[in-house]
């Protein structure tokens, strides 16, 4: 996805907190982070295999949360 569209899905963090999100998931190999010289220049992120091994307890962790609201 796009910076812009993350941003968009997540409309309660500031973009400065979005970007220190991002770059820290990068340097932890759960997000890849891949700059497309454009133009425009766009940066587009992907969870790499380990986030996307993730993804079933980060879900259940979503789902939790909603019953609970």
């Amino acid at each position: 996805m796009r910076f812009s569209e993350l941003a968009d899905e997540l409309s309660s963090i500031t973009p400065d907190a979005l970007n220190a999100s991002l770059r820290e998931l990068d340097r932890e190999g759960l997000v890849a982070r891949r700059v497309d010289p454009g133009p425009p220049l766009r940066v587009l992120y992907e969870l790499t295999p380990a986030g996307e091994s993730l993804r079933p307890a980060i879900d259940a962790l979503v789902d939790w949360t909603r019953r609970e609201a």
